[in-house]
């Protein structure tokens, strides 16, 4: 008993980590400081694409309290290559499909990866590309 849940928790700290793996190891890594309720940011690491002379993430689904103050609150700034960047950020769900192209074209290995272990594709994702302009 107790050397199989010995083992389910190897198990599960083993999924995690691959999942982190991947993520900061997959490729270009940003930070976004995204609006709280409180009124101030949270940290958070996120994959970015280029679109033309924009940028995309993903981080979030429709109705998640960050995303719903960018009407209110649009302006983000991201670390990226070292450098702090502001941008006003707009949901796009019109580019979702077009993120996920240009993400693996970019991530390619990574980002198959994470969709295997998190069973999610393109079709069954929920979360909202945001532009930053």
């Amino acid at each position: 008993m107790v050397k199989g849940l010995a083992l389910v928790l190897v198990l599960v700290v083993l999924y995690f980590a691959a999942i982190y793996m991947a993520s900061e190891w997959g490729g270009e890594v940003v930070t976004l400081e995204r609006p709280n309720a409180e009124g101030g940011a949270d940290r958070v690491r996120v994959w970015v694409v280029d679109l033309d002379s924009t940028r995309l993430i993903e981080h979030g689904t429709e109705g998640d309290g960050w995303l719903a103050q960018l009407a209110s609150r649009p302006k983000l700034n991201v670390h990226r290559l070292g450098q702090r960047q502001t941008f006003l950020g707009v949901m796009r769900p019109d580019l979702h499909a077009q993120y996920h192209r240009l993400r693996r074209e970019k991530y390619g290995w990574a980002d198959q990866f994470l969709e295997t272990l998190t069973f999610s594709d393109v079709d069954s994702c929920k979360g909202m590309p945001v532009e930053l302009r």
